[in-house]
């Protein structure tokens, strides 16, 4: 490796996105430590493998995978054209984590098309909620398992979400879930096993949040979420994308693969509600949802407050 490979390897590997180098077989050839970082995948495990089919887990935003195979790089080397998604990374511990990625071409020093440059960085949104979760734990607003939001600053934020409604008619729902059949799963796996399924829920509700939505831990078993700016048409979609998420994600017991689900239950804010009635109502519509089955969402759309001037 000559002056000029060395100085852009070193560039790589110090930048904050993952960075990867994939030949026209496919094959990595360059694995940075950022690309180790957020997918979990050392580069002496990397390289020399294929990308699609060996390390790079990757849905869309709706949960369908990308492309089969290594198609998105095939395409890259046959029209040489820059290619963007946004998508969904699974990690090695089995969350997804939304991510960026750009795919390009690069020429050798023959000019010819050599294989493909590979740019991973994780969502903004991702990033703000982390450093919303270093504020929260500072004034012990924090669950410190599951890292969310408590209950207590879910009800701050309620009371805020109110009083915007009442000045402005800014709409917001609120979503309320319970994890189904949560006590079975502590009998059968331990304790431990139900405080990683809390966890597995709180970062699959993460990888779905949108930067100016609160997400936070209730209590116990029960999770929530205020759904901001959002109407009728918006709440049902977003609460569902949450309730599959959390129904696609998993981790490993043993030999196990351990799966949970939850039952929701989903309300538009009215102005004249205070903290205890628009939970009492998303609670009793998530206890609809366990009672028609579980792991399905019930909503209570309401009337839409009318804007003010």
């Amino acid at each position: 490796m000559n002056r000029d490979d060395s100085f852009f390897a070193n560039l790589a590997a110090n930048m904050p996105c993952g960075v990867f180098v994939v030949d026209r077989e496919k094959n990595i050839r360059y694995w940075s430590p950022a690309a180790e970082a957020i997918t979990g995948v050392r580069a002496d495990e990397a390289v020399g493998a294929d990308l699609w089919r060996d390390v790079l887990k990757l849905v869309d935003n709706e949960g369908a995978a990308l492309p089969a195979e290594d198609c998105l790089v095939t395409a890259t080397l046959g029209d040489e054209k820059t290619r963007f998604f946004e998508c969904q990374l699974t990690n090695d511990d089995g969350m997804r984590v939304p991510v960026a990625l750009q795919l390009r071409p690069f020429r050798g020093a023959n000019g010819d098309i050599e294989g493909v440059v590979g740019i991973l960085s994780e969502n903004a949104a991702l990033a703000s909620a982390r450093r919303r979760i270093e504020e929260l734990e500072a004034l012990s607003l924090i669950d410190p398992l599951v890292k969310l939001g408590n209950r207590l600053y879910v009800e701050m934020n309620i009371l805020a979400r109110l009083n915007e409604l009442r000045r402005y008619g800014w709409p917001f729902g609120f979503v309320f879930m319970d994890v189904d059949h949560f006590k079975l799963i502590n009998d059968k796996f331990g304790h431990e096993t139900g405080d990683k399924m809390l966890v597995t829920v709180a970062q699959a509700l993460q990888s779905q949040a949108r930067p100016f939505d609160v997400i936070g831990r209730w209590g116990g078993d029960e999770f929530c979420v205020l759904v901001v700016h959002a109407g009728r048409e918006q709440l049902r979609p977003i609460a569902e994308r949450y309730r599959t998420v959390i129904e696609q994600s998993s981790f490993q017991k043993g030999s196990e693969v351990v799966r949970g689900t939850v039952s929701l239950g989903a309300t538009l804010a009215m102005p004249d509600d205070s903290v205890d009635t628009l939970y009492r109502r998303a609670d009793q519509l998530m206890y609809q949802s366990k009672a028609a089955g579980r792991n399905r969402l019930t909503v209570d759309l309401g009337k839409e407050p009318d804007k003010t001037d």
